[in-house]
């Protein structure tokens, strides 16, 4: 679109549709040009036909509906995020509607500043930066090494001009020593530029401005200092969801969401909110419990949990400790099973004869964060058994048929044996007698 008494200010649609609105800033002469950015072969040249009307309707109304507030504190392993828009339709411009939601979440510092160039608050020095050695206003934020930083400078003033630059700390700040180079030294507005932060500190933005008539001063301007970084889906219409677990990490997010028309007018809105997808695993040890006694082959068996199987994978790793904890020695790493057989004989790897000390760990581990759980003392046992006591002789009684009692007592006297015979005899009838080995003698 060229304005009458303005420069070229472009607007173009793309692929985002082939209707162009624009707002007429006032009577002039408008020239509306079409560019062909490419062509399939079929027809050459392209037969296109352009038409133009004028509508004096407000802009639709959109209106963003989030399935959660801003601010919100959302739990997963899978914790979703929809937006829904709400346009209203306007009779005089039919053609824009509900096209494509577009829906971000991102991670990072997000700043904006606002300012302006003003000849009562700067020193206005118009040229290039190299030739005047200062800039106009100057702004500074903290950045961590390793950061993608990008930066975006904008003001209203279609014949001012600006540049930005931006200094690491420690530098002298000359136009080689920018790491935006000169991708924020140019006639565009507004003026983008990115670079990896290569120090921690505090850097220096310096807005200078180029020149401009004096009928556009004070220009107010913007800065946008972003290390946002994350991912976009679309949906057809005005509806889109998006897995915050995503990001692979919990955290806090900025979620953007943007409505495209099929016109070059767009509709924007974003909150924040906390996710909380992943969580760290825990295990029990079930067998050998403090107490227990063992040997030969045990099976160590323990149970774990983890919200985020099966998207994690978790392993386990085992110690066992012959001192009460003190020292630990691994049985097993990376196993994926809840089981592991352990020969504690002496003369296996890891066995032993006899530990009353006996401990054993298992860590589990989903690849984010470890927890562990600790079982014992109890005895390990290997020793052979004892040899029988030696046993002492010991008298053993005699048996006698109750004939042989009266046997004795004849012998005796035939008075005390018959008396004898008949009070056994009397007393046990027919069954066996036992009597005092020293009676048998």
């Amino acid at each position: 679109m060229h304005v009458s008494e303005g420069r070229f200010e472009s607007k173009s649609t793309r692929d985002r549709g082939q209707v162009l609105v624009v707002e007429l800033k006032g009577p002039g002469v408008y020239t509306f040009v079409l560019h062909a950015t490419a062509f399939n072969g079929t027809f050459n040249p392209e037969n296109i036909t352009i038409y133009a009307y004028y509508a004096r309707a407000e802009l639709p109304e959109a209106v963003p509906s989030w399935s959660v507030e801003n601010g919100s504190v959302i739990y997963g392993p899978h914790a979703m995020v929809s937006v829904s828009w709400n346009i209203t339709p306007v009779e005089e411009l039919p053609d824009i509607m509900a096209y494509e939601t577009q829906l971000s979440i991102m991670k990072g510092i997000y700043l904006r500043f606002e300012g302006s160039i003003d000849p009562a608050e700067d020193t206005l020095e118009a040229g290039w930066y190299e030739n005047v050695g200062r800039c106009e206003d100057y702004i500074y934020v903290w950045l961590r090494k390793g950061m993608k930083v990008y930066i975006e400078v904008g003001w209203i003033g279609p014949l001012t001009d600006i540049d930005v630059f931006c200094w690491p700390p420690g530098v002298e700040q000359t136009f080689d020593n920018s790491l935006l180079g000169e991708a924020t030294a140019t006639l565009n507005n507004p003026e983008k530029g990115t670079f990896v932060a290569p120090v921690t500190g505090n850097y220096t933005i310096g807005i200078d401005w180029y020149g401009g008539p004096a009928s556009e001063l004070p220009v107010p301007y913007y800065v946008i200092v972003s290390t946002l970084r994350g991912f976009t889906i679309s949906g057809l219409g005005g509806e889109a969801t998006i897995d915050t677990s995503i990001m692979g990490s919990n955290g806090t997010f900025l979620l953007n969401t943007t409505l495209l028309t099929g016109t070059n007018v767009e509709y924007k809105s974003n909150i924040t909110v906390t996710a909380y997808n992943f969580f760290p695993p825990s295990v029990e040890i079930i067998y050998p419990r403090p107490g227990d006694v063992v040997n030969g082959t045990v099976l160590i068996q323990w149970r774990a949990e983890d919200p985020n199987v099966p998207d994690e994978t978790l392993t386990f790793d085992l110690y066992v400790s012959f001192d009460g904890g003190t020292t630990w020695l691994p049985l097993a790493y990376q196993l994926q099973r809840t089981s592991y057989e352990w020969d504690t004989r002496p003369s296996s790897w890891r066995g032993i004869e006899f530990c009353n000390e006996t401990m054993i760990r298992v860590v589990v581990s989903d690849g984010k964060a470890e927890r562990e759980d600790v079982s014992g003392p109890f005895t390990v046992d290997n020793r052979p058994p004892a040899p029988p006591a030696e046993e002492k002789p010991v008298p053993q009684p005699v048996v006698l048929r109750p004939e042989a009692v009266i046997g004795i007592g004849a012998a005796i006297g035939a008075g005390v044996a018959a008396g004898v015979a008949y009070v056994m005899l009397k007393r046990k009838r027919e069954a066996e007698l036992t009597v005092p080995t020293a009676w048998a003698s």
